[in-house]
């Protein structure tokens, strides 16, 4: 698959006094551009520790990701440092914003980070579209519950990345605000035509993706979808 991210046969163990556990068992997942993929399963199923590895926030014993045809885990040190910060948007349940910068300042920051200048109007862009506009200078104890995902959705676009991936985005949200926030994510996947892929306890949030999976015993099952 040229555009999109293929996974290919992972597989993690961790070590426990007990002996070694293994997390995943050869987990293949391919989502396209343009495509959302929603995972549910049970706690300790191994959800986040699969988004973990195609984020490259952790390792893999064995096995394959691609993104638009780049191995993904071969990057190290600062190429692989840079490919995060510009390839792979993140957004998690616990927002992560810093509470001393408005939306508008937490928006910019990957920015910064990326050494692409301010991104003042790239940040101003995506809050009119996510509609946060007369939010921009709030701070985010001001901020509701969907407000500060929003915004941490934003966020995670502002350096235009390859690949967005999802934590359980929705978990501290009403059932209002959690419809809503899954309906940003399918419109972000089709207008950026950019894999999406979230990790989810919500059943009837996943209904509404692509293409939807289930985690059990560290393999990935057909769970439906659209």
């Amino acid at each position: 698959m040229a555009n999109g991210l293929q996974v290919r046969g992972l597989v993690k163990s961790y070590d426990s006094p007990s002996g070694k556990v293994k997390v995943l068992s050869g987990v293949t997942l391919e989502v396209a551009g343009g495509e959302t993929a929603g995972i549910t399963g049970p706690s300790g199923s191994g959800k986040s520790t699969l988004l973990n590895i195609i984020g490259t926030l952790d390792t893999a014993d064995a096995g394959s990701v691609q993104l638009n045809g780049q191995d993904v885990l071969s990057l190290k040190g600062s190429r692989l440092y840079e490919f995060r910060n510009t390839s792979i948007g993140f957004v998690f349940q616990d927002h992560h914003l810093l509470p001393q910068l408005t939306a508008l300042e937490n928006v910019m920051l990957p920015s910064f980070l990326a050494a692409a200048g301010s991104g003042r109007e790239r940040a101003l862009e995506l809050l009119s579209e996510f509609g946060l506009s007369k939010r921009k200078d709030f701070f985010p104890s001001s901020l509701s519950g969907g407000e500060r995902q929003r915004v941490a959705a934003a966020r995670a676009l502002i350096n235009s990345p390859k690949l967005l991936l999802c934590d359980e985005p929705t978990g501290n949200l009403d059932e209002t605000a959690s419809a809503k926030t899954g309906k940003l994510f399918l419109s972000v996947a089709k207008k950026r035509k950019i894999p999406v892929v979230i990790v989810t306890h919500n059943l009837e949030l996943a209904k509404l993706f692509s293409v939807s999976y289930i985690m059990h015993d560290g393999k990935l099952l057909p769970g439906g979808g659209k």
